[in-house]
């Protein structure tokens, strides 16, 4: 089954396609350290259309509602597994759960999977089964979470120079 992104007239665009294209421009943007964090981050921002609700939506016109910009945002959570990767990893989910509407306020731990903060996006994991599950993307693209070594680095600097606000700024800038 061919899964697709966008659809323009006569014109389709696979997720794979898409996915690729879209790593590569974003690569070809950042600057060095952030090459692979961009290229990874682009990778797995719009894997919520591999759901069967999405491409009804696109290619039928269907009315269901569907949310896919989270969904990558999720699976960054599940392939952050060492505390490097967790301390890059709100970045990173900051900029695929908003990669339509902005970055979101990030909320508290309190947030329902109603409210609209980054918070609240993440705890939607359990509304994406049925025709919301986009699980098949597996079958077609492979994740990694993006080498952050250099990144890590630079922030533990202003960290290790208790410098909370040096850090909290370059920790806003980069995910700009």
């Amino acid at each position: 089954m061919d899964y697709f992104a966008h659809k323009e007239n006569d014109r389709t665009q696979t997720i794979k396609e898409h996915l690729t294209g879209t790593a590569e421009l974003a690569s070809g943007f950042a600057i060095g350290m952030m090459k692979s964090i961009a290229y990874e981050t682009a990778r797995i921002h719009d894997i919520g259309k591999y759901a069967a609700a999405f491409q009804d939506r696109l290619m039928n016109n269907s009315a269901e509602k569907y949310e896919h910009s989270s969904c990558g945002a999720i699976e960054l959570g599940r392939l952050a597994d060492d505390s490097r990767k967790k301390s890059i990893l709100p970045m990173l989910q900051y900029c695929v759960a908003g990669h339509h509407t902005g970055i979101p306020d990030g909320g508290t731990s309190k947030d329902s999977p109603m409210e609209p903060t980054l918070n609240g996006r993440l705890k939607r994991k359990e509304n994406y089964t049925g025709r919301s599950d986009y699980s098949c993307y597996k079958n077609e693209v492979s994740l990694n979470f993006p080498d952050c070594d250099e990144l890590y680095s630079e922030l533990k600097k202003s960290v290790d120079k208790k410098d909370m606000t040096d850090m909290i700024e370059k920790y806003a800038f980069f995910t700009r």
